[in-house]
């Protein structure tokens, strides 16, 4: 049996969960009437002519840089919650078009991207768009042809 001081932190922390997960947490699926769910997300869009610059890139195409910047004004909100599905998007847009695996990061702090992918990619582009970079990189070993031991 709890004490009554056990019980109060119990409560407490209980309540505390409860108020953090309805703030932070506002997707909940709606259930219709025969108990599947819906989902209710809204939609936001970039607006088409907003600037996507590309800061830095290697070994991208023309047709790379011109399919990520599509990709980024297509699914990027800037809403900082939907940022992993948008970056899933982005990177599914590129492996259906360019195949292999894609890497795709949404970071705010400007040199984050230099300690990422970018040192085994041999396709990488970092665009800059809302203050943000987006980091689109097809995942490979950069060092493969190379030989190097062990150290």
């Amino acid at each position: 049996m709890l004490s009554l001081k056990n019980r109060v932190v119990v409560l407490v922390t209980t309540l505390f969960s409860i108020s953090h997960a309805s703030v932070f947490n506002r997707y909940v699926p709606r259930v219709n009437s025969i108990g599947a769910t819906q989902e209710h997300r809204t939609r936001f869009t970039v607006d088409p002519s907003t600037k996507v610059d590309l800061l830095a890139e290697y070994g991208m195409t023309p047709g790379m840089r011109a399919k990520a910047r599509a990709a980024i004004l297509k699914h990027y909100t800037g809403i900082i919650v939907n940022s992993g599905e948008e970056a899933n998007q982005i990177a599914l847009e590129m492996e259906n078009a360019f195949g292999g695996y894609w890497m795709v990061a949404i970071f705010d702090t400007d040199y984050d991207a230099a300690y990422t992918i970018t040192r085994r990619s041999n396709n990488y582009g970092l665009y800059d768009i809302d203050d943000r970079m987006i980091l689109v990189a097809k995942d490979g070993n950069g060092w493969r042809g190379h030989t190097h031991g062990l150290i």
